[in-house]
């Protein structure tokens, strides 16, 4: 038997190791935001109304656990001999094997469209028990949306004789761009890594940041016809936007964390004009694809943030990185320093006004210098006109 007839007249519930998590941890979860009102308004002489707030605010959070509790207790989908139903806590939607007409697979939740509009649609979380076996009985009997519109994409992007003269030439220029995008999103993912984590040698790493994205324009230039700049599911076009995205935030990146520009406003234009340059070098390579249909404004929000990226990033690192200019040294004194801590943690030393700098400022520096340096201790600063004429400096640890 398949696993589908297999499966006909089964329950699936959320999967058992995600239940205990729930079971373990919602209970707590529920008392704290009951007291969190009384935590939060300990010792503090605090009007009634901002009691009361306080107080809806602890309620409220506690039924939203409250109702995941319930919803992880009740909550399970049915595949029936002639329907299938998801069960909640307050309702059950339910569908007929004939009023289906497909599914899509998201990142998180399998969604099962009807024929009619005034049908429910039904959502099965990916932390559904057995939930390989939904998407088998679902794949057996109806169209997947996502994978409908590939196909009908792929046929119409292979019927362009631009991509050649015969059906054979085109599947041949598809399945080049599709390698060439492939290799470019690694070598993306594996520069930024680079960048990111571990960038030595210095200068090199910078280098590969910088050309991996305008390797992809010209990518994009060469397979005019059949690389884009969107990560799609559905689409056909191979996509290289992550050898653009991950190098130039890798870059944007090392810059804030590994440099400080005196005066930032000086950047603005020099940064402008490389995104401006990326942008036209993304369009013009990908116009095809750019200017295909009638999503303009949503690819254009793709490509200007990326454009943006790059701009910045490769313009503050190649100033700073590839300035040979003599510095001039500065020994302020430090007049304090702080952590800030949130996604991740930032180390910075006060400095008072030095050089150009007219105010007191705050400067990055490793954990370790952090740690080395307590305030009154002088640390030397060293500053240069910049590659492309944007000051900088940088504390030397």
């Amino acid at each position: 038997m398949t696993p589908w007839q297999e499966t006909q007249g089964q329950e699936y519930r959320m999967a058992k190791g995600w239940r205990v998590f729930v079971y373990i941890c919602m209970p707590p979860l529920a008392l704290l935001f009951l007291a969190l009102p009384f935590l939060l308004m300990q010792g503090k002489n605090l009007s009634l109304a901002t009691g009361a707030g306080f107080g809806l605010l602890g309620v409220g959070l506690a039924g939203l656990v409250v109702y995941g509790l319930l919803d992880t207790l009740k909550n399970c989908f049915i595949i029936g001999l002639r329907e299938v139903s998801q069960v909640g806590v307050f309702n059950t939607k339910t569908l007929t094997l004939q009023e289906i007409d497909g599914y899509r697979i998201g990142d998180k939740y399998t969604f099962i469209y009807p024929k009619e509009i005034y049908l429910p649609t039904l959502k099965i979380a990916y932390t559904t028990e057995r939930y390989h076996e939904i998407t088998q009985w679902l794949a057996a009997r109806y169209p997947d949306f996502d994978k409908v519109a590939t196909e009908k994409a792929t046929a119409t992007l292979l019927a362009d004789t631009a991509l050649g003269d015969t059906p054979e030439a085109r599947v041949t220029a598809l399945a080049k761009a599709q390698r060439t995008a492939r290799l470019l999103n690694i070598a993306g993912w594996a520069g930024a890594g680079w960048l990111f984590f571990y960038p030595h040698p210095y200068k090199w790493a910078i280098a590969t940041g910088v050309f991996l994205p305008l390797l992809a324009t010209l990518a994009l230039r060469l397979h005019k016809h059949t690389l884009g700049f969107f990560e799609d599911k559905t689409s056909a076009y191979p996509s290289v936007a992550t050898a653009v995205f991950m190098p130039s935030l890798s870059l944007v990146i090392r810059s804030l964390f590994d440099f400080e520009a005196v005066d930032y406003a000086s950047l603005w234009l020099p940064a402008g004009l490389a995104g401006l340059g990326m942008a036209v070098l993304l369009v013009l390579g990908a116009r095809t694809w750019f200017f295909r249909d009638n999503e303009l404004f949503i690819k254009s929000l793709v490509v200007i943030p990326a454009a943006i990226m790059y701009g910045y990033g490769a313009t503050s690192t190649i100033n700073a990185v590839y300035d040979e200019s003599p510095a001039t040294i500065y020994r302020p004194q430090v007049v304090s320093k702080h952590i800030n801590s949130g996604k991740s943690t930032t180390y910075y030393l006060k400095l008072p006004a030095w050089g150009p700098v007219a105010t007191e400022e705050d400067v990055k520096v490793s954990r370790t210098y952090y740690q080395q340096v307590q305030p009154g201790q002088q640390v030397a600063v060293a500053l240069r006109p910049g590659r492309l004429g944007v000051p900088w400096f940088a504390v030397l640890e």
